[in-house]
């Protein structure tokens, strides 16, 4: 036998974890074992679209001049390049999205107040809102100031009706010069009328409430279910040459923006709005005419 026979019969052999060799027939039957082993593939690559470097294409920044390389559409949430302005599936500009998104905050932080005063969308025919507080005030259960009708002064000492705010001022103030609640919290800001408190208790309930140890009532919109608070608070009048203070804490009164119509000549009345805890006279709610250096509280409103 030839040497180049003995080293082709051993190198046929396979030798076997168990040291057995088999033979010829079983080695056709019986596969080979494989390895395990799998060659890592390699990375993607791309180039960076800022600093043409090339860099695997799963990065999220560059790691040479560290700009974002993806982006997020804040729309559809589809992920595409940063160097592109406009989302590729639905076409939507990032930066004008994000801004139009800023100002709808914006405008939904402040759309219920106006010169940092808070108003109410009470859901009235009128489409008028009603502010929070007196004017004065800076939370509901306050009182505010009391003041004289057409004067925004609530330490005023004169008596008579001519300092209140003429002799012979308009029917109806709201909105002009003499309009308290515009002075002190500025347009669009104005006192409101006899009619618009009508309309406030035509299309509210009426429910006894407490705010940190004040009564009053709360209007609450038949519409809507939002609500504004009137605080119970006494009221003041000018005697003497000082302001003393008047009423029960039981009620209140709000001055309207209007002096009594069926009056002709100038009275020195102006007509008020009043809420009473009692109601057993003139009812919870009623209009009446009083001196117009009555010191009273004041509700704004805006359109």
């Amino acid at each position: 036998m030839s040497n180049n026979m003995v080293d082709k019969n051993v190198s046929d052999k396979v030798v076997w974890e168990n040291g057995v060799t088999p033979d010829n027939d079983s080695c056709q039957t019986m596969s080979q074992p494989q390895s395990s082993f799998q060659p890592a593939s390699q990375p993607q690559m791309m180039f960076c679209y800022k600093c043409n470097h090339v860099i695997p294409s799963n990065s999220n920044y560059c790691p040479y001049c560290q700009v974002k390389l993806f982006t997020e559409c804040p729309k559809c949430g589809v992920k595409y390049s940063s160097q592109y302005p406009s989302c590729s599936q639905c076409g939507t500009n990032r930066l004008e999205y994000l801004q139009a998104q800023k100002r709808e905050r914006v405008m939904h932080s402040c759309k219920n107040e106006i010169n940092g005063h808070e108003y109410v969308d009470l859901g009235l025919p009128s489409g008028l809102k009603w502010a929070t507080c007196n004017v004065g005030a800076t939370s509901p259960e306050q009182p505010g100031g009391r003041y004289g009708w057409g004067n925004d002064n609530p330490d005023c000492t004169y008596e008579g009706h001519s300092h209140y705010p003429c002799n012979k001022p308009p029917q109806n103030i709201s909105g002009t010069q003499f309009d308290v609640a515009r002075k002190i919290m500025g347009i669009p800001w104005r006192m409101p009328t006899k009619k618009e408190f009508q309309e406030l208790m035509d299309c509210c309930s009426l429910e006894l409430g407490v705010i940190n140890n004040t009564k009053g009532y709360f209007f609450i919109s038949r519409k809507n279910a939002n609500k504004i608070f009137l605080p119970f608070c006494t009221t003041t009048t000018a005697y003497k040459g000082r302001r003393i203070t008047a009423g029960s804490k039981d009620m209140a009164s709000y001055w309207t923006a209007n002096r009594p119509s069926f009056i002709f000549e100038d009275s020195g009345d102006s007509t008020d709005f009043n809420i009473s805890m009692d109601g057993r006279y003139y009812g919870r709610c009623y209009f009446w005419d009083n001196p117009r250096e009555c010191g009273y509280t004041i509700r704004a409103v805006c359109n």
